[in-house]
């Protein structure tokens, strides 16, 4: 049992901490206007349905008495009794239950639209900030799927926190009005013969506990195994997009029965995880289930012999019967929604992970120190230490300088780690140590696959930005030049590139970008690695043409590209060791 306190006070508050900055935030006062509507509609459902109980005695006793206007005052309007005691009917109930129903639901999915809005704009911004979408990628492979968490842990986070926390608040509400009611028709009715202050309530608490520790000792594995499952499906969704991204290079191979293979063998962990799900499921409703039927006599059984004694009359039964039922209901909100919590309880640890690896890799602290220089000044490196993320070293203790609108060739065997240079150089690679400086201005780091945003092509030829003036000539020219004329006929259409194109044509719409936006400093990683020698070449002398005034710094293998590079650095035993061109 220390271990279910110990889950259930972690969700309560891992959930406060999730929902505390939006209720913090400057969107606080819509919410807690949208809030208090919900709640006073959930303040309204409860004492139409205290009322309702009141209405129940005397539609019953009218019946018992036969007492034909009062029960048609009953349903359409109002009745007052002998005694002068006013009860209201049940179409002026009605019509406030509905309503109150009605926009209870609509003010808590808008306190949820704009709470999920702002949560997720807040998570984006947090996962974008200090470049943690990289680094979770690069430290942190415990972070499955962050996709999944901003997306669908975001919805159902907001939209259970809500429907949880306010139906735990008319519960509570409606427990305390009922145990109320109930507290005073316990006069009428002995327990077990004797007389004793409160004994229905007092009924109504152990047959509440009870269930509640049966359906909880079934179900308390739920909450692992929702967990678990929200992971496996979102890993056989990966697989199923990575077959779809690579559609090309399986069906080049004949490799479906492989991939089917694999398939089956991501599914198998949905399948089995599901299926301990659904036995599990079926012995929680089982209890929750006889124990809603039972709801539904033992009130009765209470109260009958008290009616068959002539202490209360036919309507007192069915009164005793529903306030005792509803205070039974209330005390097994527990019960009722333990499927529900365990879900809310494996989304609620979800998002807290996410957010903790989030702000784990954003404290990712490097000890590079970067600096900004003049235009016309050297890019300098000076006792440049780079590790790789286990703390291996890749480079130890280098420096060199780069001149203005130089053009060097970086080599190495793979893996010697020449492409974490030039992530360190352009401020991507946080590990290590040493002295940096950059010239000012704009920097572009070109990757051997490059990243091109789906839209159309004059917004993909100025990402990052969005507002550049690039001459459509010079956009002619460029295509032309590396033989993608045919794409200018997509200039204002939304295309998704990345599995539109093959990785050639990929390579060379990356460098038509590189070229017409024309960047200070230029790190190009196997940039050319899927072209032929001769469109190689071609690519090779439009950046060298266009990129004049700019400083270059490539990784490149074939010893074709040196002609266009001015000095050759090879990385080699964790060392940088100048390399003589060819005249």
């Amino acid at each position: 049992m220390s271990g279910g306190r110990q889950n259930i006070v972690y969700a309560v508050r891992s959930a406060f901490a999730l929902a505390k900055p939006y209720f913090r935030s400057e969107e606080r006062w819509l919410a807690f206007r949208l809030l208090s509507g919900a709640l006073i509609c959930a303040l309204a459902i409860v004492g139409t349905s205290v009322l309702f109980t009141y209405w129940q005695r005397g539609l019953f006793n009218a019946l018992e008495q036969k007492d034909w206007p009062a029960f048609l005052s009953l349903l359409l309007t109002w009745d007052i009794s002998q005694e002068g005691v006013l009860t209201i009917g049940f179409a002026p109930l009605l019509v406030v239950y509905v309503l109150a129903s009605i926009y209870g639901l609509y003010l808590r999915q808008r306190v949820q639209l704009s709470w999920r809005t702002w949560m997720t704009r807040e998570l984006v911004g947090r996962y974008l900030n200090k470049r943690a979408y990289y680094l979770l990628e690069l430290e942190d492979q415990e972070t499955d799927n962050p996709d999944q968490r901003i997306s669908e842990d975001v919805n159902l986070f907001t939209l259970e926190s809500l429907e949880m926390g306010v139906g735990l608040f008319g519960t509570v509400v409606s427990m305390v009005s009922f145990v109320v009611l109930l507290w005073g028709l316990s006069d009428a009715v002995p327990l077990f013969g004797l007389a004793v202050p409160g004994s229905l309530v007092w009924i109504a608490l152990l047959y509440a506990v009870a269930g509640t520790a049966i359906t909880h000792f079934i179900g308390r594995r739920l909450v692992d195994l929702h967990f678990r499952q929200q992971r496996y499906e979102a890993d056989f969704r990966a697989a199923l997009m990575r077959l779809r991204e690579h559609a090309e290079g399986v069906a080049f191979y004949r490799g479906e029965a492989r991939e089917q293979q694999e398939l089956a063998g991501v599914f198998e962990n949905v399948w089995f995880n599901f299926l301990q799900i659904v036995n599990l499921t079926k012995r929680v409703t089982l209890s929750v289930t006889g124990l809603a039927q039972a709801n539904l006599v033992i009130p009765l059984i209470v109260a009958a012999p008290a009616y068959f004694a002539g202490r209360i009359p036919l309507g007192g039964v069915f009164q005793t019967a529903n306030a005792l039922n509803k205070v039974v209901e209330n005390l097994s909100w527990f019960v009722e929604n333990y499927t529900k919590l365990a879900s809310y309880s494996a989304t609620i640890d979800r998002l807290q992970r996410f957010c903790a690896a989030v702000d784990r890799v954003q404290q990712t602290e490097s000890h590079i120190e970067f600096s900004t220089v003049s235009r016309s000044d050297a890019l300098t490196c000076r006792n440049l230490t780079l590790l790789r993320p286990g703390g291996d070293v890749l480079l130890d203790r280098a420096s060199f300088d780069v001149q203005p609108g130089e053009w060097v060739l970086l080599r190495g065997r793979s893996g010697s780690g020449k492409t974490s240079l030039l992530k360190g150089i352009a401020g991507l690679w946080p590990y290590g140590d040493g002295q940096i400086a950059v010239p000012e201005g704009r920097h572009m780091f070109v990757p051997q696959r490059p990243y091109l945003p789906s839209g159309s092509l004059e917004s993909l030829l100025k990402y990052p930005l969005y507002s550049q003036n690039i001459p459509s000539d010079d956009v002619v020219a460029v295509f032309s030049h590396l033989g993608l004329a045919h794409l200018l006929a997509f200039q204002d259409r939304p295309i998704v590139w990345l599995s539109t194109l093959s990785g050639g044509e990929v390579q060379r719409l990356a460098i038509a970008r590189l070229v017409l936006q024309r960047p200070t400093l230029a790190f190009l990683d196997e940039v050319t690695s899927q072209l032929d020698p001769v469109l190689e070449q071609e690519a090779y002398s439009l950046m060298k043409e266009r990129l004049k005034d700019s400083t270059v710094i490539s990784v490149a293998h074939r010893t074709s590209l040196d002609r266009f590079h001015e000095r050759s650095i090879s990385l080699r035993d964790k060392q940088l060791m100048e390399n003589p061109l060819p005249a």
